[in-house]
């Protein structure tokens, strides 16, 4: 028993069974995703499918609604002609319904393009066929009106081939208009208009019916994709719990305990899975490696490989200040400095830069920045100096030019020019170091080997 503990211990540690529990959990998880995208794209399909359902039963209902309004309209413009005694406006208006707009004849077309049950279809040419038959009396009635104000029958050829029934030609003209007038309202034409009204309604019913079982079959469609949604969520949280719990059993809590001994800059316990003590023996090679390396690099951050002064990140720094108060730039550049390099070669400019930060060094403080920010380009910068101080700065330039002018075994003679400028409230650091190298400029472009300060 104890060697078979001992065994299953020892598996632990090399991290096999975790890893396998986790892939296999992992591809689980995957399956059931995929099953799980699959399925909403199948329920969006539903969703749509019903959403389209919808929305052609909308048109299909504006085409029923459309038809009746036309008729309606047709209805109207006759009873306003008959009312008003012959407005032609409304004749006018009926024939360009009629003719012009045909909101009937396009309902009914639209109606048989989105609409395949062939009792809506039925339906609805029922109700046209009942509107045609309603027009034959509307344009009876127009007939008499005109016929009656014994003008403008010429302009529309529809009415004046209509002829009139013998018991309307021998009455008077204000006969005909009572009788046109009574058409419009009898019994025979409220049986036209509910025929068509009846035959609209069997159409919505129709409809209805076709809209409520697509409704109902594509309901319990969606419910049972749902179902299997619910189900798949279900079993891929059950997946992600669980691969959790062994992530933190067997992960998340050594790594803890590791980051821990990070944090206190310690060696971490080399134990747990086969990978963690892997990663830890690395980790504490890494660091004691970069515990030995972390000084180098830090200098070697900040300072010139070449001369050991600062380099141009510090001195970048030290230009993003916002004030300059108290403080101020010496901007250095070697005279002739591409010469020295043409003429003695690489190896003795090396050596005259390495000349010039020596002696930077020696006369300027311990707490003064020294930069070699360039091939040829030297910057001090010093705390607490006051603009009094220029005349002190300039010896030490004086004795910085007396050294490089005395030639030495492999160095040539050689100068520097300089430019000084003092801070002051207002003034950033990166201004301080522009108003050092105008300086510096005004030197170069006059005289070299001169050092200056800096006036407004």
């Amino acid at each position: 028993m104890q060697n078979g503990a001992e065994s299953k211990l020892n598996i632990g540690k090399r991290g096999l069974p975790l890893r396998g529990i986790l892939y296999s959990l992992l591809f689980i998880g995957l399956a059931l995703s995929v099953l799980l995208i699959i399925e909403t794209f199948i329920t969006n399909a539903g969703y749509s499918s019903m959403r389209e359902e919808n929305d052609r039963f909308i048109e299909c209902e504006n085409c029923v609604n459309e038809l009746q309004a036309a008729s309606d309209y047709l209805t109207a413009e006759v009873r306003s002609f008959a009312m008003t005694d012959g407005d032609v406006k409304h004749v006018d208006n009926y024939f360009y319904e009629l003719h012009t707009l045909r909101r009937r004849e396009k309902a009914v077309a639209r109606l048989r393009e989105i609409c395949d049950d062939e009792d809506v279809i039925a339906n609805l040419d029922d109700a046209l066929k009942y509107s045609d038959e309603l027009y034959e009396t509307e344009i009876y009635i127009m007939r008499l009106m005109f016929e009656a104000r014994g003008s403008g029958l010429n302009r529309y050829p529809e009415v004046e081939e209509v002829e009139l029934l013998e018991k309307h030609t021998k009455i008077t003209a204000a006969r005909m208009i009572e009788d046109a007038k009574n058409m419009c309202f009898d019994k025979q034409y409220q049986m036209q208009k509910d025929k068509i009204s009846a035959s609209t309604n069997l159409c919505m019913s129709a409809l209805l019916a076709e809209t409520r079982a697509n409704d109902a079959q594509n309901s319990a469609e969606l419910i049972r994709l749902m179902r299997t949604q619910r189900t798949l969520i279900f079993l891929l949280i059950g997946v992600i719990l669980l691969a959790g719990i062994l992530t933190t059993t067997l992960i998340i809590s050594p790594v803890n305990k590791g980051a821990a001994s990070v944090n206190r800059q310690e060696f971490i316990p080399v134990k747990g899975s086969r990978e963690m003590r892997t990663l830890a023996q690395r980790y504490n090679k890494m660091f004691e490696d970069n515990r030995i390396k972390h000084e180098q690099l830090s200098y070697e951050a900040t300072h010139d490989a070449l001369t050991g002064l600062c380099n141009r990140a510090v001195f970048e720094n030290e230009c993003a200040s916002e004030t300059s108060f108290g403080k101020a730039v010496l901007t250095l550049d070697v005279d002739r400095f591409k010469v020295i390099n043409d003429t003695y070669g690489h190896d003795v400019g090396d050596a005259v830069l390495k000349k010039v930060a020596a002696l930077l060094k020696s006369n300027f403080r311990a707490n003064d920045r020294i930069c070699r920010i360039g091939g040829d380009e030297f910057v001090v910068i010093m705390d607490d100096v006051a603009p009094d101080a220029a005349e002190f700065l300039s010896g030490k330039f004086s004795e910085i030019s007396g050294k490089l002018a005395a030639a030495e075994e492999g160095i040539p003679s050689t100068s520097v020019s300089a430019g000084l400028a003092f801070g002051k409230e207002g003034v950033s650091g990166e201004t301080l170091y522009k108003n050092a190298d105008k300086a510096l400029y005004e030197v170069k472009n006059s005289k070299r080997g001169e050092f200056r300060v800096f006036a407004e």
